[in-house]
């Protein structure tokens, strides 16, 4: 028998919505995001990163440069494509709909953005339902505001 996917939840960066994160995922996104705040240089970036996540940096990096920066180089997120408009790391509001069933994003409500791919906005009344409705297709579910702050950005 395998284990239950785990997943955590807590307030969306306006508060007026929760965010539910597998908490593998959750953990990468906020440990990248951490990375990205404070490596000064791209040794430092290189170093802090999965190779996943840092080559994904160079691929955004990749149209500016054809060759990768040096590492005593400065490093600044702003250089990478799509990270100043919030395309890159991913978006846990926008992720949801790619791992979550479908009879629970029927509790949430879809949304466009001007810019990025759609949302699925769950209102925190609906809380407990969305919980149940995890539990019941196999997750375990984890309030963690402190988590799902640091994956959203918000720390």
């Amino acid at each position: 028998m395998t284990s239950p996917q785990h997943v955590v939840h807590g307030p969306s960066i306006d508060g007026g919505s929760t965010v539910f994160i597998e908490r593998e995922f959750a953990e990468d996104l906020a440990h990248t995001r951490r990375v990205l705040a404070t490596a000064p240089t791209w040794e430092e970036l290189r170093t802090g990163l999965s190779a996943e996540r840092f080559a994904q940096c160079l691929e955004r990096l990749q149209p500016f440069a054809s060759t990768p920066p040096a590492d005593d180089a400065p490093f600044a997120p702003g250089d990478l494509l799509e990270y100043g408009d919030g395309d890159w790391p991913e978006w846990p509001a926008t992720e949801q709909l790619s791992w979550m069933p479908a009879e629970v994003q029927a509790f949430g409500r879809r949304e466009p953005t001007v810019l990025n791919d759609d949302i699925l906005d769950f209102d925190p009344a609906d809380d407990d339902a969305v919980i149940a409705a995890l539990q019941r297709a196999g997750y375990e579910v984890t309030r963690d505001d402190a988590l799902v702050a640091a994956a959203c950005g918000m720390d």
